[in-house]
Formats: structure tokens, sequence, C-alpha cells
């Protein structure tokens, strides 16, 4: 499939989700284990794959090109992609859960951010963002080989918001009670700070929202 998203196949295992260090939302730290791998985008899904299979795009810079993530893109909109590329392929694509996400950023270690514990080898932010977006792997990747996980535009996930990871699942699927009107962004974008593209930051969002800082990265699950 041409038009298909570049994935990363990610091992099973289990880590140490949260942080101790960051705000109310991320405590407290918990053990999850991802029992099954599974496959996640290398990068955030493109405007041009978008395009391709939706037949528009609605990001807001369109100047940034066909290689640079897709974004104004609500949860819902990522669910009906999601759809329309699950008929075209015979694949189960999906939202990855909050916790895949995490583990795929960790990739093993406790860096910081995604990747790196030096936030501009990783990540399209606030200092040097130059207010926009930016063409899909052009910082480094993490341990696993994906690109942008830090920066660059918002990703969905597929968790309801809640207010800590209290009584959150510790096997790795997503958190599908709660505040189910709004949902989970993860990774931070091209407009904020450093605080908000840490691995362990999450930041809830209205699951109909549009911003033009908000795209998504695809999982999709191994036979």
């Amino acid at each position: 499939c041409n038009d298909c998203p570049e994935m990363v196949v990610i091992p099973s295992g289990s880590f140490e989700m949260g942080s101790n260090d960051g705000y109310a939302e991320e405590k407290p730290v918990h053990r999850v284990t991802i029992s099954r791998s599974f496959a996640l985008g290398k990068y955030e899904v493109t405007q041009g794959e978008w395009h391709a299979l939706m037949g528009s795009n609605p990001s807001a810079f369109l100047s940034c090109g066909d290689n640079c993530p897709v974004e104004r893109v609500s949860w819902e909109d990522a669910q009906e992609f999601i759809r329309r590329l699950n008929a075209k392929t015979g694949e189960h694509y999906r939202l990855p859960s909050e916790a895949e996400w995490e583990y795929a950023c960790r990739a093993g270690g406790r860096h910081q951010y995604c990747g790196s514990d030096t936030i501009d080898s990783v990540a399209w932010y606030g200092s040097n963002g130059g207010d926009a977006t930016h063409r899909a792997g052009t910082k480094s990747a993490n341990g696993f080989g994906l690109h942008d996980l830090s920066g660059n535009v918002w990703e969905w996930v597929q968790d309801c918001r809640n207010a800590s990871y209290a009584v959150a699942p510790g096997d790795g699927r997503a958190w599908e009670s709660g505040d189910c009107v709004g949902r989970v962004l993860r990774g931070g974008s091209w407009i904020n700070s450093p605080q908000f593209t840490r691995s362990a930051n999450r930041h809830g969002f209205q699951a109909a929202s549009r911003n033009n800082s908000v795209g998504l990265r695809l999982a999709r699950t191994l036979r």
C-alpha cells in the first residue's frame, strides 16, 4: 500500500509509566506490561497520506507540504481516517493506547524526552519550531527508530481523560472509562515549551476539537 504509513514493530515488554516529578496527572508511577508486540507509525501521519485517503487536507500549514504532519484533526476525524484505512487495507490500524505510546516513546530508557535528554536533538517545539510544523523525520529517532514523538504536533491516543493514574490499567490497553468526551494527547508540539514535550506529559482535549498543533500517529495490531 503506497499510501499507508511506514510502521515499526514495537516489541513486548514492561516499563514504569508516569513521573514523580511532573504534574498530578502523571502520577503515580506504575508498572505496565505490554504483553504483545504491535506496530507504530515511524512518523506522524502526513498531509500527503491524509489527502490520498480522505481526498482533502484540513491542515493550516499547507505550504509545509505532503511530508509534513497533518494537523487540525480531531479525535473523531482520526477515527474516520482509521475506518477508511482498514476498509482499504484489510488491516487493523488504530490509535495507540496511552500506555503503548509512552512505552514506545521511552524505548527501554528513562529519557526526559522521547529519545534524548537534549530536547533540540529530537523535537520541534516552541524555541526552535519557528511557529510552524516541519517535515517528518528531520529530528533524530528514538531507540525504536521512531521520529517526532516529542514535538512537531500533538498526537491523539485512544484513551479517555482521567485526572491521574490512580486506577489505570496495568496491561497496556486503552483506558476507555472516565471523561470520554475528552481524549488524551501526547508529545507536545511546535508551539509548546519543553515541559509539554516530556516523555511523561499528558494533556486532555475535546474529542471533537481541532487545532493546528494536533495530529496523529497510527498503531496497528499485528496478526
